[in-house]
């Protein structure tokens, strides 16, 4: 094979960025090699901060400036949990520690990301780590 089939054979590598804030490699992981393949990150290697910084110097201070948003935009002003019922069937279950302790109750796997932190009342902080939507 020629060179550029070997390198369009190999699976693309997702890296996190620097900025573990604003980590997406969990959404990311879903989007198909082919995609991948043909993206490029160029924040990847920044904070928020500095990309904010040099929008500025660009003279797009309004848009550096804007309030922070951790939203989806297509759900609008809408809780995403009420909008995600809207849409699929809701299964709540317990919530268990890695040793198996169950710790809790969830609303439903499906409102969760791996790497989100999960409210249990009156415990330490837990952290998504694995969904089991059975």
């Amino acid at each position: 094979p020629g060179v550029d089939e070997a390198i369009n054979s190999e699976p693309v590598k997702l890296l996190c960025g620097v900025d573990h804030t604003r980590d997406q490699t969990y959404f990311l992981a879903a989007v198909p090699q082919a995609a991948l393949r043909q993206t490029i990150f160029p924040l990847g290697g920044m904070l928020k901060s500095r990309v904010r910084e040099i929008a500025c110097q660009a003279g797009f201070d309004y848009i550096a400036q804007r309030k922070e948003s951790r939203g989806i935009c297509f759900v609008g002003k809408r809780k995403f949990r009420d909008f995600l019922r809207q849409y699929i069937d809701v299964n709540p279950g317990p919530i268990h520690t890695l040793d198996g302790k169950e710790v809790g109750k969830h609303d439903g796997a499906q409102f969760y990301t791996i790497g989100q932190r999960a409210t249990v009342p009156g415990k330490d902080k837990y952290y998504v780590v694995r969904a089991d939507a059975k």
